[in-house]
């Protein structure tokens, strides 16, 4: 007994000195050229989280020391994975930046990031200071609203389809193990909501690691995705279910009122998992979601027609680690998603993202050895991804091309600059209908939004 609390107390610790190094991240990233480093500091949470809210004690796994095991296998991976059947026609070569707009903004690491409206017309962006402010893409700062000291999930911004309302999370409740709940930011009153306020009480996840009494705990709400009619917020929600932690799929009309609870995910999340990741249908009919333990990491499929859940891929813990993101195809056929070996790994020539289809068929995003950061063309029939080349620089940069293969070159990092980065962690790139994207540099600045059209 005295074992097991002091195996609980050291992992509490672990999670202290997470958290702790996540308030010291702005100085660490202006230190570092990789905004990387700060991703791999979050995946080290997860997996401290599942760790200590375990119910039995056991080792955790070696990861670091097993760099050249975890260099071969995906190297593997990658050679055999190939795209099992063919996408729509695309021609890459025919897109090219046609416009450019550079922002003295910091975007990227350190509780910053900047997020595309669906049309591209605008963009959230969210930085050191405690203001939500929309700029136009290719203009200039529309406004900024206040947020009055209530702490942000940077990596949880939303917006609705329609372009009108923005869901985000306070807290980073798998970081610090706090009370989070999901908030609405209308862009066109200016007013910020609390959805699922539940008052100021002690987090589910807290008490479990604590050894308190989960009634008394609140529920823990992350992932907020709206439906395609910007009704209703989808979200997971961390709850307590007697004596055991659920993770559960809710849902809560924009206008407000009581939270509905749409699915169990997973009964007992110690035993069988945390979900930490979700996205939805561009039809609103099935959720994506993985389910993470200390030994396994899966991708799964909710269908909100049928009711079921079936396993999509499951991850190699060696050569993927686990998922950062999780995003569905514009055609609801896809799911893109990028592994956590980003920023542990010291080899430049594995690709990190990858598509896994609704059949279960998983392959590489890119043929290009680097690929670190991808994210869907408007239509879904190619992609736009970032290479990291740090033997042959040349190579470092924005790329188009179809997925699983090999694309083109459309833009380099500056002289100044090792590489091109995604404005948001975790890393995901957005590609908009009316040709808009943004990405930044190594350092999270400046922030650089294109368009992208056909010469």
């Amino acid at each position: 007994m005295a074992l097991s609390r002091f195996a609980g107390l050291l992992a509490l610790l672990c999670v202290i000195v997470i958290a702790a190094s996540l308030s010291t991240a702005p100085a660490l990233i202006a230190q570092s050229p990789n905004p990387t480093d700060e991703q791999a500091t979050l995946n080290a949470a997860v997996q401290t989280l599942i760790a200590a809210t375990a119910q039995a004690h056991t080792p955790t796994p070696d990861y670091t020391a097993t760099v050249a095991s975890m260099l071969e296998m995906a190297l593997t991976a990658t050679a055999t994975a190939l795209p099992p059947t063919p996408f729509p026609a695309f021609d890459p070569a025919a897109i090219q930046i046609t416009e450019t707009v550079e922002y003295d903004l910091f975007a990227g690491p350190a509780r910053s990031g900047a997020f595309l409206s669906p049309d591209g017309e605008r963009f959230l962006y969210v930085g050191m200071g405690d203001e939500l402010c929309v700029y136009e893409t290719f203009g200039g700062l529309i406004d900024c609203t206040p947020l009055d000291d209530i702490r942000y999930d940077p990596s949880s911004f939303a917006w609705s389809p329609d372009g009108r309302y923005i869901a985000f999370v306070d807290n980073t409740p798998i970081v610090t193990l706090q009370d989070s709940d999901i908030w609405l930011f209308d862009t066109e009153q200016g007013t910020v909501t609390n959805l699922t306020d539940d008052g100021v009480q002690i987090g589910v996840l807290r008490a479990i690691v604590n050894g308190d009494n989960l009634e008394d705990a609140a529920p823990a709400d992350i992932q907020a995705r709206f439906s395609p009619d910007s009704a209703f917020v989808y979200f997971v929600r961390y709850e307590a279910q007697d004596q055991t932690i659920a993770s559960s799929l809710y849902r809560i009309p924009v206008s407000g009122g009581e939270a509905e609870r749409v699915s169990v995910l997973t009964e007992d999340a110690r035993e069988q998992g945390y979900v930490t990741l979700m996205d939805i249908s561009p039809d609103g009919q099935m959720f994506v979601f993985d389910v993470s333990t200390r030994d396994q990491t899966t991708l799964n499929l909710y269908s909100l027609a049928g009711n079921e859940t079936r396993e999509l891929y499951a991850l190699d813990m060696e050569a993927e680690r686990m998922a950062e993101t999780l995003e569905f195809s514009p055609a609801g056929d896809a799911v893109l998603w990028h592994d956590a070996l980003l920023g542990y790994s010291e080899s430049r020539d594995l690709i990190h993202a990858h598509i896994t289809t609704l059949e279960g068929d998983t392959f590489s995003a890119s043929s290009d050895p680097g690929t670190i950061i991808a994210g869907w063309s408007p239509d879904g029939s190619a992609i736009v991804y970032i290479v990291q080349d740090a033997r042959e620089h040349e190579r470092t940069g924005l790329y188009v091309g179809r997925p699983g293969e090999v694309g083109h070159l459309i833009a380099s990092p500056t002289e100044d600059s090792p590489l091109i980065f995604a404005p948001i962690l975790p890393p995901r790139l957005e590609w908009r209908p009316n040709g808009a994207l943004l990405y930044t540099q190594a350092g999270g600045s400046p922030l650089y939004a294109v368009r992208l059209g056909e010469k």
